[in-house]
């Protein structure tokens, strides 16, 4: 398995993948070279699409939600949500000197 196919982002370190069971998608077989492709990352790409699908298709403006503080910006902060993204609405003059507050709430990443 191409090392690109291991995870959504390739990892530095592949040794943390040895000796642990994962499935996989099978993408191509050779018959004459007698070997595979396989995929852990289409599986994952594949379980995301799905959860983003739901999550989309169940939520409604006034809902609210649980979510990690990913990264911050000079414009904003980017939310996590169960594998979406999204940008909360605050003005640029809300992030406090330290851009770490965001109207009343703590906004570092991982929070």
């Amino acid at each position: 398995m191409p090392a690109s196919q291991i995870d959504v982002i390739t990892p530095r370190n592949l040794a943390q993948f040895v000796n642990n069971t994962y499935e996989f998608k099978v993408v191509k077989i050779n018959q004459e070279r007698q070997n595979i492709v396989l995929s852990r990352r289409e599986l994952i790409e594949q379980e995301r699409n799905e959860k983003r699908a739901k999550l989309l298709a169940e939520m409604v403006p006034g809902d609210i939600r649980k979510g990690t503080v990913k990264n911050i910006t000079d414009f904003g902060a980017f939310i996590e949500l169960n594998g979406i993204d999204g940008l909360p609405p605050h003005h640029r003059h809300e992030l406090g000197p330290n851009r770490a507050s965001i109207g009343n709430s703590q906004s570092r990443p991982g929070n």
